[in-house]
């Protein structure tokens, strides 16, 4: 099976899985064209064992999100990052939350996933995807990740500057 089939089956088997453990969510289908080099990191990360990324849209008891920025003024997501090989999506998201956010959540559902078919010039595409977990806030005060994060915020709408459009469907400001 060459690296196309090979990653799309890979992304649909964690897809199964997640829906299988937490019921339906959004699927987004999106291709990107790559340079040369981000093709060939995207294709290394494939070939270590990993599927793509996970992060958390986390709330609070008031239904304030926890968002983060990477740089000064610029836009808000969710924390999140890269799958690491030999964890799961959900050890990614909380992972990658703990680290960038300073909390610790528990995970009740997906929000959303986006599936991403990587495309270079003569080269098969690869699939990789990243999931969004909902999950609710367990304890840590807030702080940025040195280094990588510049700011961590509680939010009760969604700011003006979103990393991706998807964002702005994501619940905010009620409880839950």
């Amino acid at each position: 099976m060459g690296i196309a089939d090979a990653s799309r089956r890979r992304v649909e088997v964690v897809l199964d899985r997640i829906e299988a453990e937490y019921g339906p969510f959004e699927v987004i289908e999106k291709g990107v064209e790559r340079d040369a080099e981000t093709y060939a990191w995207v294709k290394g990360r494939h070939e270590a064992g990993t599927v793509g990324g996970a992060g958390a849209w986390v709330r609070n008891g008031t239904g304030e999100a926890l968002l983060v920025q990477h740089e000064p003024g610029g836009p808000w997501s969710e924390p999140g990052g890269k799958h690491e090989p030999g964890e799961s999506l959900e050890e990614a998201a909380l992972r990658e939350t703990r680290e960038e956010a300073g909390v610790e959540v528990d995970l009740r559902g997906v929000v959303s996933a986006t599936v991403m078919t990587h495309s270079h010039e003569g080269e098969p595409p690869i699939t990789r995807m990243v999931a969004v977990f909902d999950a609710r806030y367990r304890s840590g005060d807030p702080r940025p990740e040195p280094g990588e994060i510049h700011a961590v915020r509680w939010w009760d709408r969604h700011p003006d500057e979103l990393r991706y459009p998807e964002i702005a469907t994501y619940p905010i400001g009620r409880p839950d």
